[in-house]
């Protein structure tokens, strides 16, 4: 799904990020929706508030979570509180990645769910094919080679 929320600059469009993600949770199925809010930086851009898109999270039964990341300060805690707070769910902090990495267990924890990234490997060998087309191959040459004696 492509968004016009930017990406790694000077303007923090939180407003818009979780209207993004609401829009892409929209169609969805799950009994438990969840967004996990990321962010460094305070709201100072976009075209819709962070209250508006709060609001419509909780009309649709969504809970955001939300992490603030880097140093105190350089993001609003008391936005990203309320967020969580008004959505049911929790806000974080993290300084490092070893941090982060406690949050998503935290939050894994909270909202477990059924759905699982696994990588499968198609287990079919194909590799019979050539080698059928080898042999095949092999005992034409073997036959035409006796014909000639």
């Amino acid at each position: 799904l492509m968004s016009d929320v930017g990406i790694a600059g000077t303007s923090t469009a939180i407003g818009d990020a979780l209207m993004q993600g609401l829009r892409t949770l929209e169609g969805g199925e799950a009994k438990s929706k969840v967004l996990i809010l990321l962010t460094d930086g305070k709201h100072n851009a976009g075209k819709s508030s962070p209250h508006q898109a709060v609001t419509l999270a909780k009309e649709q039964g969504v809970k955001v979570y939300t992490i603030g990341i880097g140093k105190k300060g350089d993001y609003d805690e008391e936005l990203l509180s309320t967020i969580a707070k008004e959505s049911g769910a929790k806000s974080f902090f993290a300084s490092t990645s070893a941090e982060l990495e406690d949050v998503y267990e935290e939050i894994e924890e909270l909202e477990p769910s059924n759905i699982r990234s696994r990588q499968y490997f198609n287990k079919e060998e194909y590799f019979v094919y050539p080698l059928f087309l080898a042999f095949l191959a092999l005992a034409l040459l073997i036959w035409r080679y006796e014909e000639r004696e």
